[in-house]
């Protein structure tokens, strides 16, 4: 339904190569993995519609989503709202009103009835819809939240236009608002305008908010797919050793799913200290009833710092999260805790690592026999702080990084069961390392 377009601005400045990687890193974690790659609206519109989408969501060089948040709100925007275009308007007094290019989302049913007008080519001195604009702005006098066709249907001479006007007047002549991004949508995403500074200050930023070990991660936000196929065709033995990242209840699926026995050793691994601090207190402590409760408590006992995914989550959120792991128990609380008190005797290690900067006190312990293990590293090698220390700050050395991970568990154990990211975001779903291929 919903595509995810990026301009690829090129050679305006010599910061575009970055804030190119920048865009699309952040697209990827936040909306989804296909992307539309063209160099202006029209393109990525025309590509759109060959693919067969209905709607297209549209970001230029430099813009960042902060949150994954955002496309739920965006998905609720097209199911409540009819619109042809919603963006950031920008009045321009006596010149016609135009679109900034950050961030467009785009009615392709809208944009195919209304001729497929053009976003950048612009024409002086042409008579166009005079727009009726709301009294309130977003911000200063010139970002109306809206515009509407006048009820006196006035048009007059424009002697000069700008980027999206014929987006403007083709919607207002159809009587179709044109819609400003609501301060929900704003607050959870940003745009970098080119600057001598920008390496330095994104660099800093990300290094004081995302290298932190204290931070923890309480849920797992990504999706289960893989594990409820899993869980359906239930694999023929079950596992023996396990390996996985200290965060939230997910491992604990990932052994429902494989299944598991009495002998099956559990590693835990994290670079985060109180990661694995906080899996062994749960162990120690939890009687498997109501965790969010209980992740409550433990934050103020452990005194540690929820990450900033974990944090944004909502009490309806953390609700939805738990009961998408229940499913795996058939959404009964005492069939998760039974199992949860079969899970608490098994054997478990905690090892901390950095399996980007120094997996190998993670390999050197990983059976080199069992043809019944698993390993779950989640999107280690997709995060904000992997990105820019790895791979914008130093060009493709996460690539490097990742290639030596999947190498070294290829040499170790090519029976080992791979699962979680690679670098570039795509899943690695449940697959042997003797068969898995890096993507070029």
């Amino acid at each position: 339904m919903l595509v995810n377009g990026i301009i690829k601005r090129t050679n305006k400045t010599k910061y575009d190569n970055d804030l190119f990687k920048i865009t699309c890193f952040y697209a990827r974690q936040s909306l989804s993995n296909d992307l539309i790659i063209k160099f202006t609206v029209d393109e990525i519109l025309e590509e759109a519609i060959v693919q067969k989408y209905k709607y297209c969501l549209i970001s230029n060089t430099g813009h960042v989503i902060l949150s994954p948040k955002i496309k739920n709100q965006i998905i609720t925007i097209i199911k409540n709202i009819d619109f042809f275009i919603m963006g950031h308007i920008l009045d321009k007094k006596e010149e016609y009103y135009s679109l900034h290019e950050q961030f467009l989302l785009v009615n392709l049913h809208y944009y195919k009835l209304l001729g497929k007008p053009k976003f950048t080519k612009n024409i002086n001195k042409i008579n166009l819809q005079v727009p009726y604009r709301s009294k309130i702005n977003i911000h200063d006098d010139y970002t109306p939240i809206w515009l509407k066709k006048d009820k006196k249907s006035l048009s007059k001479i424009y002697n000069k236009t700008h980027p999206g006007w014929e987006f403007i007047n083709k919607s207002l002549e159809n009587n179709i608002p044109v819609l400003n991004w609501p301060a929900g949508i704003r607050q959870k995403k940003l745009y970098m305008y080119p600057n001598d500074n920008i390496k330095d200050v994104l660099y800093d930023f990300i290094i004081n908010n995302y290298n932190n070990k204290k931070f923890i991660y309480i849920w797992n936000t990504e999706s289960y797919m893989a594990l409820h196929r899993i869980n359906k065709t239930k694999p023929l033995e079950p596992l023996e050793y396990f390996y996985g990242v200290a965060a939230g209840l997910k491992s604990n699926v990932i052994l429902k799913s494989f299944t598991f026995t009495d002998s099956t050793i559990v590693n835990y691994f994290d670079y985060s200290t109180d990661a694995l601090l906080f899996k062994k207190y749960l162990l120690e402590t939890w009687n498997g009833k109501d965790y969010i409760n209980f992740t409550i408590k433990a934050k103020e006992y452990l005194e540690f710092k929820y990450s900033d995914a974990t944090a944004e989550l909502s009490m309806s959120e953390q609700l939805t999260q738990m009961l998408s792991a229940l499913e795996f128990w058939n959404n009964k609380d005492s069939k998760f805790i039974e199992d949860w008190e079969k899970y608490k005797k098994l054997q478990h290690t905690y090892t901390e690592c950095d399996i980007i900067n120094n997996p190998d006190k993670l390999l050197d312990i990983i059976d080199k026999k069992s043809k019944h293990s698993l390993i779950w590293w989640s999107n280690a090698f997709h995060t904000s702080y992997s990105f820019f220390i790895y791979d914008f700050k130093k060009q493709g050395l996460l690539r490097e990084k990742y290639t030596y991970w999947i190498d070294s568990l290829k040499k170790i154990n090519p029976e080992l069961i791979l699962y979680g990211k690679d670098f570039l975001n795509n899943n690695i779903d449940c697959v042997r390392a003797k068969d898995y291929v890096i993507p070029e």
